[in-house]
């Protein structure tokens, strides 16, 4: 078994359920899984192969999710990148990654352009963001590809991620994490899609951080996301139903600092995780 198979799992049990709300719109599991199928293609014809480096350099967003589905699925390994790194640290992790592929958004785009020559290993960068000039687009990309299913056997003993850490004892160290790691946790902790119940969670963990990832593979196997950048989203609790949220310790004593919050309905989260 792989983590794409959680995906793949809810596809068929709630195929028109939405999986993610982002930037105001909406995805269902069927729409996921045919995007990610899509962009799998566009990595093999990249030449993405098993083992190889897909780097990822946004805030968190629909893309990035798809992003590391679909780079599992060729059997290669995902690589998020912290959006908060200065040039030279992410130059040494793109570079030490070896990264093959990197996707970015356009905020990011100049000072990558700036590093390309450096980063002899990357191949391809692609924005997600359409640009002015000749780069790579991602939407575009999708569109020219079918969402026909990849099949691949994938162990679950393979590396999947390989996530860096702050580096604030020096540089950034790469942690290489396979699928048997998140499919244990999954496995135990969380229950499979179910079509009567539907569950919606608040994700503003980054996507580069652990507990960002991890809980992207949870709610791919039973869940609703609501991606939002990293402290933002009180306005989104009330109304949509969200049953958990998922923080780290500085964003839960950020919110709990704010006067805001006693105006806000938090009494209807189960969860604060």
């Amino acid at each position: 078994m792989n983590t794409t198979e959680f995906l793949e799992i809810s596809c068929a049990i709630c195929p028109d359920r939405d999986l993610m709300v982002f930037d105001g719109q909406r995805w269902s599991f069927s729409q996921t899984s045919a995007r990610v199928n899509r962009l799998a293609r566009v990595l093999r014809d990249f030449g993405v192969t098993r083992g190889d480096r897909v780097g990822m350099l946004q805030v968190n967003c629909n893309q990035y999710v798809e992003t590391y589905f679909a780079t599992a699925k060729v059997g290669a390994i995902f690589v998020p990148l912290n959006f908060r790194a200065k040039s030279e640290e992410l130059k040494y992790m793109i570079t030490h990654a070896g990264i093959k592929v990197l996707f970015t958004a356009k905020r990011y785009l100049k000072m990558i352009e700036a590093l390309l020559e450096q980063m002899p290993d990357v191949q391809q960068c692609i924005c997600l963001e359409k640009v002015q000039g000749q780069r790579l687009y991602y939407e575009d990309l999708l569109s020219s590809s079918s969402s026909e299913e990849i099949s691949l056997e994938i162990d679950e003993e393979e590396i999947t991620i390989l996530m860096y850490t702050s580096g604030t004892t020096g540089r950034p160290k790469g942690v290489p994490l396979k699928h048997s790691g998140f499919i244990s946790y999954i496995m135990e902790n969380v229950e499979p899609a179910n079509p009567e119940i539907e569950e919606r969670n608040l994700l503003t963990v980054p996507l580069y951080h652990i507990a960002g990832m991890q809980a992207t593979d949870r709610l791919q196997f039973s869940a609703f996301i609501n991606l939002q950048d990293a402290g933002s989203g009180l306005d989104q609790i009330a109304g949509s139903g969200t049953a958990y949220r998922i923080l780290v310790d500085n964003l839960l004593s950020n919110l709990r600092s704010r006067t805001i919050i006693a105006s806000r309905p938090f009494a209807v989260l189960d969860w604060v995780i």
